[in-house]
């Protein structure tokens, strides 16, 4: 098929809309896709992040075939053709679309810090507050900015780096060690450390940590689960530990969090105010 004969979407054409929010910096689309399904090759009309937040898919971009699995975070410019095939449970994905073609790159991924801003983004979006907008547009800020942009190549991301983060997920609710971790890579540890810093730009015990935090969200959202045991389960020593990393990350108490307070009234056509 020729470029020319790609056809041209917007995000919401695909995939089921959970939640669809609009800011002055980005519209924010939480898609669902359906296990075992598959998008013919398209391309979309303006340029968006895509963040997936659980399941895996396939995506072919250019006769190239990449794997996006959670928590990854990725830039398609617009008007680039792909097409995608997605896994046994489906995806959770996060679409922020841009107003605007901000970045130039073909093919673009982001890991590390990058990524654990767009996932507090999107938590900020499932309980939105009213600093929801601004914490929005600090985020797309942070995201377009060059200085911020990593792009992936595989010989500058070894596989087991990536077997690294794989284990980390799979432990956010039990001890992750650094000694583990480095058994798992075949590596030294000070060797993984500073590999991980540099690849993601954090520490593996602030990874640990935000993605811990960020989990404790989810199950804020989807759960009646008491805060005490959120906190054990993913992976915290008690309550009072979790309230302090979910504030350093959040902004807010976990407690604010289950129940936000309501963003200001918007004033109606009809309203009138005699402030000055």
């Amino acid at each position: 098929m020729k470029a020319a004969d790609v056809p041209i979407v917007r995000t919401r054409t695909f995939g089921t809309i959970a939640r669809r929010q609009e800011f002055q910096d980005a519209t924010l689309i939480d898609l669902r896709y359906q296990p075992d399904s598959a998008l013919p090759l398209h391309a979309h009309a303006i340029p968006l992040f895509l963040l997936t937040l659980a399941g895996t898919f396939e995506e072919t971009v250019t006769r190239r075939v990449r794997t996006c699995r959670a928590p990854q975070l990725i830039y398609r410019p617009a008007g680039e053709p792909h097409s995608q095939r997605f896994g046994r449970i489906g995806a959770t994905c996060l679409a922020i679309e841009l107003p605007g073609d901000r970045l130039s790159e073909i093919e673009c991924a982001f890991d590390g810090l990058p990524t654990l801003a767009a996932m507090r983004m999107y938590d900020e979006f499932q309980c939105p507050t009213a600093e929801t907008p601004l914490i929005v547009e600090e985020t797309v800020a942070t995201l377009t900015a060059g200085s911020h942009r990593r792009v992936v190549r595989e010989e500058h991301s070894p596989r087991w780096l990536q077997r690294v983060v794989d284990m980390i997920e799979s432990r956010l609710s039990t001890d992750v060690r650094l000694r583990d971790l480095a058994v798992e890579a075949n590596r030294h540890p000070v060797h993984v450390s500073r590999c991980f810093r540099r690849r993601y730009g954090c520490d593996v015990g602030e990874f640990v940590r935000r993605r811990r935090v960020h989990e404790a969200c989810r199950r804020i959202r989807d759960t009646r689960d008491s805060l005490s045991a959120i906190a054990v389960s993913t992976g915290f020593s008690d309550q009072s530990h979790m309230g302090r990393a979910f504030r350093d990350v959040m902004g807010r108490s976990p407690g604010a969090y289950r129940q936000p307070a309501p963003a200001p009234r918007r004033l109606t056509s009809g309203s009138t105010s005699r402030s000055r």
